[in-house]
């Protein structure tokens, strides 16, 4: 019987600091927030987030896409080789509230990192975000094995208690290290289940 594992993105592959936004952050931090989440919920498209910025900010950068996406550090949080090495024994999938700027990005930017993925579920392509149902409803038509065959990693309680509700196997991300030490027990759960 086949097993999914699926990562979230922020802080899980990739990190990032809304300090790279700088001070139009520190000033502008609600009525941004505000209209990334609707992005990010595909209540609004990316031409519409990039024309409410525009309105938000006194003086929007040159390049919108460029800044916005520079809240991402380089180096991502684990090793492409480790994921490969996952995507042979697992199908792969990434959950991950996100706007269409922000995934476009990250899709070029760290290409080899996301290669072993088998899907992608995205809040602004889905219409529903963490921790509502409906987005794990999407994750799972794609994991095509049962929800106790799920194992899923999250930087934050409330999604990883969500996908739990569900009957998924879910942890806390705590570092490459401490996932492997996760994956390696419950491979060792899944194959004492099987045999």
């Amino acid at each position: 019987m086949s097993s999914t594992l699926i990562f979230d993105l922020g802080r899980t592959l990739v990190d990032f600091d809304h300090a790279g936004w700088g001070d139009i952050y520190l000033t502008h931090r609600e009525p941004i927030l505000k209209l990334a989440r609707a992005c990010e919920r595909g209540e609004i498209s990316a031409e519409a987030f990039r024309a409410g910025m525009g309105k938000i900010l006194p003086s929007p950068p040159a390049d919108f896409d460029t800044w916005w996406c520079s809240i991402f550090a380089a180096e991502p949080l684990v090793e492409a080789s480790w994921l490969r090495g996952l995507s042979q024994r697992h199908r792969m999938g990434l959950l991950s509230n996100t706007d269409p700027i922000h995934f476009s990005y990250i899709r070029r930017q760290y290409e080899e990192l996301l290669a072993p993925f088998d899907f992608f579920i995205t809040s602004f392509a889905t219409g529903a975000a963490k921790p509502a149902a409906a987005i794990y409803e999407a994750a799972e038509r794609q994991a095509e094995c049962p929800p106790e065959r799920i194992l899923y990693f999250d930087d934050i309680p409330e999604f990883i208690a969500a996908a739990r509700e569900r009957g998924w196997q879910a942890e806390l991300f705590q570092g490459q290290a401490a996932a492997e030490a996760a994956i390696e027990r419950w491979e060792a759960r899944t194959r004492a289940t099987v045999s």
